[in-house]
């Protein structure tokens, strides 16, 4: 029945809050399952499972899988509302999932187009806009355009400190970014200083910081093969 569709994606969401995105993941299936056997695949409610199945996907490391599933998303809240800010998130969502699929060149079009929808919608210096900036240079970095990513990524760093201030966790996100920047560069000691301000800044953050926390490891990963 459609209700019971409904309160699986609804306890999916509950699921992934509490840190258990595989039984989400499950319950997604499911839920997607029944909406498609009722011929209601391309609703808005099955927009909602089809996102949040790839969000639960994405948190299980399983980017490949999550791939197709943020591409259905896209194109049903393309088909069903045409432009808007959460097409430009959703958008995104699949951009920066094919950046970590060694897929830069397939993801750049979709965060550039993904960025514009967003100015257009919230506004240039809108959290969204620029969450996004820092993915456009991270797009520029994977496919070796060094000197633009740098280029982007002062004005990118600059505005967010100027709008959401160095405290805020995306301004650490985009310390993150410079760190992979500086190892790509061979500045490993540079690299070094954006890794540790990043985790200060993210550590006295609390809660706020965690998300990104896991980041920290990977870039300093990194770090210790390019020595």
């Amino acid at each position: 029945h459609f209700e019971t569709a409904s309160v699986m994606n609804a306890l999916a969401l509950a699921l992934m809050d509490a840190g258990q995105p595989q039984e989400a993941d499950r319950l997604l299936g499911d839920a997607l399952s029944i909406m498609g056997e009722l011929g209601r695949g391309e609703s808005a409610i099955a927009l909602s499972m089809l996102s949040n199945q790839g969000v639960a996907a994405t948190h299980l490391g399983d980017t490949a899988r999550a791939a197709p599933l943020f591409q259905r998303a896209v194109d049903l809240r393309r088909k069903l509302y045409g432009r808007s800010a959460a097409l430009a998130v959703l958008q995104h969502n699949l951009g920066r999932i094919k950046v970590r699929l060694g897929q830069p060149a397939e993801a750049r079009p979709l965060i550039e187009d993904a960025r514009t929808i967003a100015i257009e919608f919230t506004g240039a210096s809108s959290p969204i806009v620029l969450t996004m900036n820092l993915s456009v240079v991270e797009v520029q970095i994977a496919l070796g355009e060094l000197a633009a990513a740098n280029t982007e990524l002062d004005a990118a760093r600059g505005q967010i400190g100027r709008v959401l201030g160095e405290s805020h966790a995306l301004y650490a996100r985009a310390e993150q970014v410079l760190a992979r920047l500086r190892i790509r560069q061979g500045r490993l000691r540079e690299a070094a200083q954006a890794i540790d301000s990043a985790q200060r800044r993210l550590d006295e953050l609390g809660d706020a910081g965690k998300p990104y926390l896991a980041e920290i490891a990977t870039l300093r990963g990194q770090l210790q093969a390019a020595h």
